[in-house]
């Protein structure tokens, strides 16, 4: 099995992944409780698979383990999810030390001055 192969499955089944599957390719975790978001964004990353490795999913909660697990290079949440919001599970992760160098970027459709705040508050970046 490829290292490739073995450090894919053991994200994809939330399972912890040794240093030595480390990966010059950047990691980014994207969350949309939509599918056909999450389904479009795949598609355009999809140029982009020999440098970076999409992980996804549709709740805020598994997103947590997701982050806490595989350490991510940065984090594109949506605003609105209904288990746990972004900003929620932005603020949760700026609160562990270890996750610090992620980064995080929210995106809404319904993006306003106060979304844009209250993002750059919980230490967010904000896509619109």
């Amino acid at each position: 099995m490829r290292s490739d192969d073995l450090r894919s499955f053991l994200i994809a089944h939330q399972m912890p992944l040794p240093e030595e599957l480390g990966s010059e390719r950047v990691t980014l975790v994207v969350v949309d409780d939509e599918k056909p978001v999450l389904d479009a964004l795949k598609r355009a990353f999809r140029p982009f698979a020999k440098q970076l490795e999409l992980v996804t999913t549709t709740s805020g909660v598994e997103a947590l383990l997701l982050v806490s697990e595989t350490k991510p290079h940065g984090l594109l949440i949506d605003l609105n999810m209904p288990d746990l919001d972004g900003l929620e599970v932005c603020r949760r992760i700026r609160e562990r030390k270890q996750l610090a160098a992620v980064k995080l970027i929210t995106m809404t459709a319904r993006a306003t001055d106060d979304w844009v705040d209250r993002s750059t508050k919980a230490g967010a970046a904000v896509a619109t």
